[in-house]
């Protein structure tokens, strides 16, 4: 197909050259324009639009509000993590012992700060087995046990637990914290307490006969 019935003139090739470069050159011009002029332009009328806009505006979902979002459950998460690890019990102590007849000396097995827990056990003492748990702390240390002792002398023993066999040496016999503390406790001059805890004794447990059996464990505060 021709574009043309005749051959275009010389005036018209120059027309049509000199049409294309005038495109060319303006988009030279165009890419060639002062980009920073462009910017102000654009942040001048993007400015407006905020403005206008800004009553209605939400940053509910802004990647910025999210983040924030984020670290303060982080912040809030790390507050738990801390809060929880103080309430943790710190100073919780176990204990457990199996001895045979001690004589009246007993045998010291724990100390807890001022506290020290001494076992006493007897086999076939007068035809009786028997346990006992006893503590010693400072001077004017007080005791809520099975007996109370408001202002206790320092290194003398007091009674904790105590349990004895019914009049049969060799029979087995165990005992859950009667006077342990469940709900007693120990308080001593500088401060120091045993809160919380049990304290259980047994005679001849497990096929242990002869011997007498502590376990247990105490919190200090």
């Amino acid at each position: 197909m021709r574009l043309f019935r005749h051959r275009p003139s010389p005036a018209l090739i120059v027309a049509i050259v000199a049409l294309v470069a005038g495109l060319a050159g303006n988009a030279v011009a165009a890419s060639s324009s002062d980009n920073k002029q462009d910017k102000k332009i654009a942040n001048k009328e993007a400015t407006k639009v905020v403005k206008k806009l800004a009553p209605g505006l939400s940053v509910k979902f802004a990647t910025t509000a999210g983040t924030a979002v984020s670290a303060t459950n982080a912040d809030l998460a790390s507050h738990a993590t801390n809060a929880s690890s103080a309430d943790t019990i710190k100073n919780l102590k176990r204990f457990s012992i199996s001895v045979p007849d001690t004589t009246a000396t007993g045998q010291d097995f724990f100390v807890l700060g001022p506290f020290t827990l001494k076992v006493i056990c007897r086999i076939n003492n007068a035809g009786v087995d028997s346990v006992e748990v006893k503590v010693r702390g400072s001077a004017h240390s007080a005791m809520d046990a099975s007996t109370e002792q408001a202002d206790m002398v320092a290194g003398t023993d007091y009674t904790w637990v105590s349990q004895q066999t019914n009049g049969t040496t060799g029979e087995l016999n165990i005992e859950g914290s009667s006077s342990g503390t469940q709900s007693e406790g120990i308080y001593a001059a500088d401060g120091s307490v045993i809160a919380t805890g049990q304290t259980d004794v047994g005679i001849n447990l497990g096929g242990h006969v002869g011997q007498c059996q502590v376990w247990g464990f105490l919190q200090t505060m």
